[in-house]
């Protein structure tokens, strides 16, 4: 910076250097980690967020807006005014979830049913915590929002399955047995039960032969 100046009558410049290559490399690298952060909060496979105590959405990234059916964060941030009310198929989970977050600080997978814009339902698994300020208000909660709906299809699928061979197997009319790799008697129809005169209590989690009482006794520890 140059600085006119008089000295006996006489004009000078003032000049004042100032070394600012330590500032600049700080600012570099503040840009750097600014674009880092960006690239890793647009490119995620998870939904991230920031919500207000009062359940409005501060920051939302891309994928959370596409989970929700957004075109984009900028939409869904402006769209949604009530979390609870216009996200939640069950507001009464919310409260719950809250409870949790707000008495522990953080909840990890907290599985809940969740709204689209177009009103579908799909589950998510939520991660958050809160953050606070420097007198331990509560400025807003930020986390994770994953879409788990094919997972909890495949588990109810899988449910439903193992119920239907529950019932095949308790209604089948022949005798049926399922046996551990150690020969226990781990399930068994009122077939077997009856063709041993024996009661299912006393087959199941008997070892062969002793659970149906054939060759050896009861007792016997070897079975058949």
């Amino acid at each position: 910076m140059l600085t006119p100046i008089v000295i006996r009558g006489r004009q000078f410049l003032h000049c004042v250097w100032r070394d600012i290559a330590s500032r600049k490399r700080a600012e570099e690298a503040l840009k750097e980690g600014e674009a880092k952060y960006r690239s890793i909060f647009e490119s995620v496979i998870e939904g991230i967020f920031q919500i207000t105590p009062d359940g409005r959405f501060c920051t939302v990234n891309p994928q959370l807006a596409d989970i929700y059916g957004y075109d984009s964060p900028e939409e869904m941030i402006e769209a949604v005014a009530d979390i609870g009310r216009e996200l939640y198929v069950n507001p009464d989970e919310r409260l719950e979830f809250l409870n949790i977050l707000h008495k522990k600080g953080s909840v990890k997978g907290f599985e809940m049913q969740l709204k689209r814009k177009d009103g579908s339902p799909f589950w998510a698994s939520i991660s958050a915590r809160c953050v606070y300020d420097e007198n331990g208000n509560i400025l807003y909660h930020e986390g994770t929002s994953v879409n788990i709906t094919e997972r909890k299809q495949a588990e109810e699928a899988l449910r439903i399955e193992q119920e239907n061979l529950k019932a095949i197997f308790a209604s089948a009319p022949v005798g049926m047995l399922l046996l551990d790799e150690d020969t226990m008697i781990v399930n068994a129809n009122s077939v077997v039960a009856g063709m041993v005169s024996r009661n299912l209590d006393q087959i199941i989690h008997q070892r062969g032969g002793g659970g149906l009482g054939c060759v050896h006794s009861f007792e016997n520890e070897k079975g058949c």
